[in-house]
């Protein structure tokens, strides 16, 4: 019973918070997004991620993409001749920092490539 006044003040504090979020509604400030309607500011999607590539942008990202490939096909001739060439047994960094561009490049054309999907 002593509790009682304690539990009552916690739920009257919380209970502007709760009640929006238990109803399904969202929480977002529309106060926010009416200072940046009256502003004039436009969210912009991240280069890449529009839903309605120009020409242009899908030419670039298709120069991009065979440049990237011809050095990914350079260095993984170089990193077969190195692995042939040392052995089972030993690796040499630059080895090591070959396969990591290799990962690299490859993780790049392949975001690029599902970029359009």
């Amino acid at each position: 019973m002593m509790y009682r006044p304690r539990r009552e003040v916690l739920c009257a504090a919380f209970a502007p918070f709760l009640i929006p979020v238990l109803a399904g509604q969202s929480t977002r400030n529309i106060w926010d997004q009416a200072a940046d309607d009256a502003a004039g500011i436009r969210r912009q999607i991240p280069q890449g991620l529009s839903k309605d590539p120009s020409a242009a942008a899908l030419e670039a990202d298709y120069e991009r993409n065979l440049k990237d490939l011809d050095r990914l096909s350079e260095l993984v001739k170089n990193l077969r001749g190195g692995l042939q060439t040392s052995g089972p047994t030993v690796v040499s960094a630059a080895l090591i920092r070959d396969a990591d561009e290799v990962r690299k490049l490859g993780k790049r054309v392949s975001d690029r490539l599902r970029s359009y999907r």
